[in-house]
């Protein structure tokens, strides 16, 4: 059972909501409308990626992160033929949201737990229960960072219908 509870609070609201961040804004960025069915796959796509990377024990945590970053950016060019410049900027600026939202999710952190209790929910460890602390500690980011995005996302759309309005009338 603690197996599948990790799974939700990593799998799911980890990478699953980290990385639907990343396919919104880049739909957002190539004024791409998304339906449902277009989000979930491609977010689940991202996910698998990310989870895949994440286990390369050879390279570190960083590069991870930069690995993932092109691999989502060559993804959606290649296979969801989008546009390359706002895609890596949409890939560049969702990393960059997702800082933004971990700085402020620790801040709040900070405030309310000790320095120590922090540090030991951030090391996580070997333990499954220390890897599920560790998990839910960043879900106030994901949170965060895809509330950010959606913003953004809708007032994008609401834009382009905007546009396309003042288009067809002229």
């Amino acid at each position: 059972m603690d197996y599948f509870k990790l799974f939700l609070i990593n799998g799911v609201l980890g990478y699953f909501l980290q990385t639907m961040g990343y396919v919104i804004a880049i739909a957002a960025f190539n004024k791409k409308s998304l339906n449902i069915r277009d989000l979930f796959f491609r977010t689940l796509v991202f996910s698998i990626v990310t989870y895949f990377i994440r286990q390369i024990s050879a390279i570190n945590f960083g590069f991870h992160t930069i690995l993932i970053m092109i691999v989502f950016i060559v993804i959606s060019i290649r296979f969801f033929k989008t546009a390359s410049y706002p895609t890596v900027l949409a890939v560049l600026l969702t990393s960059v949201m997702i800082i933004v939202c971990e700085t402020i999710n620790y801040g709040l952190l900070s405030l309310i737990f000790s320095s120590e209790t922090i540090s030991f929910l951030l090391k996580g460890g070997e333990t499954l229960e220390g890897q599920i602390n560790k998990a839910l500690v960043g879900v106030p980011t994901n949170i965060m960072s895809i509330g950010f995005i959606t913003i953004f996302y809708k007032f994008q759309m609401k834009k382009l219908k905007k546009e396309n309005a003042n288009g067809e009338a002229g």
